[in-house]
């Protein structure tokens, strides 16, 4: 069993990219990169960034909602991708590391104070 990594987080993702650098070459290939470009031509702006109204078709990647380590048969599945920015592909897939959820982390409303009714 692999020991957890007490440091910080550039120095775990440094790790994690230098051990699995052969299994992330196996995964995307040029079928993936040609799939991830048809894909992005056709879905061109982030979904989660179009969710909060903007338009944002800057530094797109192709992410898989159930992730291949889950579900390695659906790679090319067209329901199981969806585009997103540079920004929001990092805390998604920081939060799955983290947490197994595939999701941005849900973050509790900020208050000023108590409520009242």
């Amino acid at each position: 069993m692999a020991e957890k990594i007490r440091c910080s987080s550039t120095q775990r993702n440094y790790h994690y990219n230098r051990t699995h650098r052969n299994m992330r070459t196996e995964k995307y290939d040029s079928t993936w990169r040609e799939f991830s470009e048809n894909y992005r031509k056709r879905n061109p702006f982030c979904v989660m960034c179009r969710d909060e109204g903007n338009y944002n078709s800057l530094h797109i990647h192709v992410d898989h909602i159930v992730p291949l380590d889950k579900a390695p048969d659906r790679k090319y599945d067209l329901e199981n991708v969806r585009s997103l920015c540079r920004s929001h592909h990092g805390l998604v897939t920081r939060n799955y590391l983290n947490t197994g959820v595939n999701e941005l982390p849900v973050t509790p409303a900020k208050t000023d104070g108590p409520i009242e009714l």
